[in-house]
């Protein structure tokens, strides 16, 4: 017995010098993912956040390779709208992109160095919003009256942002978004009003979540109740059921119950459809015109349309009737851009399909319906 714990007791030292060794390659653990946009980014365990795909909105490039994303110190969350991005981070709520898109006067045209702003704010002049003013280099870059270091969640449609507090009260900035925000570009923060208003009529009601595509923006009450609103569509409420979680395609709204039941609801129409599969859901998502759940099993379901392979299906038909997607199981959370998805699997591997041009499968084709394994990210750590 003891000669035996005595080789244990060697080759669990041998192993420790391995991996304690110089220059030792470790592959870093996924903790969440989130694809927006034509960009597909992930966390590690080492703290380092990762992206594949389009750059544009931040000013860096397309890349198939996975590269360590700094842009944005701190990032937590971010959504992506029509050349612009909106960043939660450490700090609270930064912009880059479009200068006609954020919250600023871009009346004056040339920062404190000197130089001529070309109407784009660069990833090293990124702008947080705080109660001080933005931060920039910008003189003209100015804040009007809001405070956003408490943000904890942030959306973004095509021409406009939301930010959500840790009061449950609603800022916006950019174009009208149904009335809700300031008539044509904002040059500053709003507070939408309407929100407040509608949840002061149930108590002490807040906004729990919200969400926004295109032009249709929704949010979840602390009550499960659905509000939604958008371009030309004023503020409505639906409580078919306790709401937990909503998502926008932009052309209609998907919502998770406190059972695990998918809710579709036609905005046209007004009407609310519980879906009959999938069921007993744990994520849904939602790009541009689909939507993604992953249910308890680990199956994967889809629907909407499916131009770009973005239902995992090869036909390229819209299909309104959830499907599973072939080719990837055991998932655990889901993730849509605005026409690929991601899934993270429950042994710690992501899996990409949809949309590829601007790299963000990690691949150099154009569309996938097959789930592709994007690769594991080993970095070389030097213990000396």
């Amino acid at each position: 017995m003891m000669k035996k714990l005595y080789y244990a007791a060697v080759a669990a030292a041998m192993v420790a010098v391995m991996l304690l060794a110089p220059g030792c390659m470790m592959t870093e653990i996924v903790t969440s993912m989130q694809a927006e946009g034509d960009a597909t980014f992930m966390f590690s365990d080492s703290g380092t956040l990762y992206r594949w795909g389009d750059g544009s909105t931040f000013g860096g490039e397309d890349t198939y390779a996975a590269l360590p994303f700094t842009d944005v110190p701190g990032a937590i969350d971010f959504a992506f709208g029509d050349g612009f991005a909106v960043w939660l981070t450490s700090d609270g709520v930064a912009v880059s992109g479009a200068a006609d898109m954020l919250p600023v006067d871009t009346t004056d045209t040339t920062d404190t160095t000197g130089t001529t702003d070309t109407g784009t704010v660069p990833p090293t002049l990124l702008c947080t919003l705080n109660s001080t003013g933005l931060e920039s280099s910008f003189e003209h870059y100015s804040l009007v009256d809001a405070d956003l270091s408490t943000a904890r969640q942030v959306a973004a449609g095509d021409d406009f942002a939301l930010v959500l507090l840790q009061d449950g009260s609603v800022y916006g900035f950019g174009a009208n978004a149904g009335a809700l925000l300031t008539d044509g570009a904002a040059d500053g923060v709003v507070a939408l009003g309407a929100l407040s208003d509608a949840c002061a009529q149930n108590g002490e009601e807040t906004v729990a979540q919200i969400t926004a595509r295109g032009g249709l923006c929704a949010a979840v009450t602390s009550e499960g109740r659905l509000l939604y609103w958008g371009e030309d569509l004023p503020l409505a409420s639906a409580a078919p059921a306790v709401l937990v979680q909503a998502e926008s395609t932009g052309e209609f709204i998907v919502a998770l119950d406190a059972e695990g039941s998918v809710w579709q609801f036609d905005i046209v129409k007004g009407e609310a459809t519980k879906l009959s599969s999938p069921a007993n859901v744990i994520s849904l998502s939602a790009g541009d015109g689909f939507a993604v759940a992953v249910d308890k099993d680990g199956q994967v379901w889809s629907w909407g349309v499916n131009d770009s392979m973005q239902l995992g299906r090869e036909t390229g038909e819209a299909d309104a009737v959830p499907a599973m997607v072939e080719g990837v199981d055991g998932a655990i959370a889901v993730s849509c851009g605005r026409a690929h998805s991601v899934v993270l699997r429950k042994d710690g591997t992501l899996w990409v399909w949809g949309a590829g041009e601007s790299g963000q499968l990690a691949s150099v084709v154009d569309a996938s319906a097959e789930p592709i394994k994007l690769p594991e990210i080993s970095t070389r750590v030097d213990v000396r």
